[in-house]
């Protein structure tokens, strides 16, 4: 009969060696407080859209931002960097203005693109230079902008029907209106520009991808785009909702503030915001179109809804830990910039410096 081993003579389990385990190394992003987040800290953003018809200074805002940057915020040239993906052309008028100086004109790179292509690879490459800005400078001076949204939606068109139909947007569209007309003698309906399902189920991923990045991609974003009502009928024809649409549809959705610049009726330059999600209401017949004075119809609005907000909290029993409830009865000032602000502030935007 075998003897069971002794428990001396059982060899006792192997220990884990301190240290030998591979240090498990996380790709989550940063935890960052919610106050953190709020305007005018390091890692709040903006994410513009500015639209209007030709002659109201949408591109004229490019050069407005960089003046408010320097002169407001204090910047110098070497905090800001701004990167344009110019599809209009728009800006090279401008450029001999004396708007700004040089040394801030400098700090706007230009990436003219011809197609969707190049679209999407300056837009890549623009990234992981702001990406580099960004660790030295912080994300204020951090700008991508797109000029503009509208022929952004047209470039995967153009380039779709380049590579599987071998012409032009421009020739398919009248081969597509050629047949609409034809069909409509003979009673019937003719076909579109593109296949519902087999075109259109390219073109719109293709862009929708490219502008899905601007949601996360962590800088300021500035959007300009000539604008169109988009209108929905009921089955009578008669109108029954119509909002502004610019570029593609849901491009409403990727931006924080949307701001219509147009002529009133003395063809003097006004400005409304159609969209904030910093207030409940929107500033209207903004007479200041530059950025400064636009953003201070906005910040008076905010200064007003937060002593309502304010005066809620206190209502409802929220403790108050910094003394922000005792002012809430007294009157409101309206925010005045400074000296230097005011100055900014002037139509052509030349004085100031």
């Amino acid at each position: 009969m075998v003897e069971p081993p002794r428990p001396s003579m059982v060899a006792p389990p192997q220990q884990p060696q301190r240290g030998s385990a591979p240090i498990y190394e996380s790709s989550a992003p940063k935890l960052v407080p919610a106050s953190q987040k709020k305007r005018g800290s390091s890692e709040r953003v903006q994410k513009v859209a500015i639209i209007g018809s030709a002659g109201t200074g949408k591109t004229f805002t490019i050069l407005s931002m960089v003046q408010y940057l320097a002169i407001v915020n204090k910047m110098l040239p070497e905090q800001i960097r701004v990167e344009m993906i110019d599809l209009d052309g728009g800006l090279d008028e401008l450029t001999d203005q004396y708007i700004i100086p040089d040394e801030y004109l400098d700090r706007i790179f230009v990436a003219t693109c011809q197609n969707f292509s190049e679209v999407v690879d300056a837009t890549k490459d623009a990234y992981d230079r702001l990406a580099e800005h960004r660790a030295k400078y912080g994300s204020e001076g951090c700008w991508i902008v797109v000029d503009n949204m509208e022929k952004a939606w047209e470039y995967p068109q153009e380039d779709y029907c380049q590579t599987v139909y071998g012409q032009s947007l421009v020739e398919k569209m009248k081969e597509a209106r050629k047949s609409q007309v034809e069909a409509k003698k003979l009673g019937l309906t003719g076909q579109g520009v593109f296949d519902k399902n087999l075109d259109w189920g390219t073109i719109k991923p293709m862009h929708a991808d490219w502008a899905k990045s601007f949601e996360t991609c962590g800088f300021n974003v500035l959007w300009l785009s000539p604008w169109k009502m988009d209108e929905k009928k009921n089955t009578a024809g008669v109108v029954i909702e119509a909002k502004e649409k610019f570029g593609a549809g849901g491009n409403d959705l990727k931006v924080s503030y949307i701001i219509k610049k147009y002529l009133d009726d003395g063809g003097n330059r006004r400005a409304d915001f159609l969209k904030s999600r910093s207030t409940k209401g929107n500033p209207k017949n903004i007479t200041d179109t530059t950025w400064a004075g636009m953003w201070k119809a906005l910040k008076d609005l905010e200064v007003l809804e937060a002593r309502e907000k304010q005066a809620k909290m206190k209502q409802a029993g929220f403790p108050d830990l910094t003394g922000k409830y005792e002012s809430i009865n007294e009157p409101v000032e309206a925010t005045k910039p400074s000296q230097a602000a005011q100055t900014a502030q002037t139509d052509d935007g030349r004085s100031g410096w």
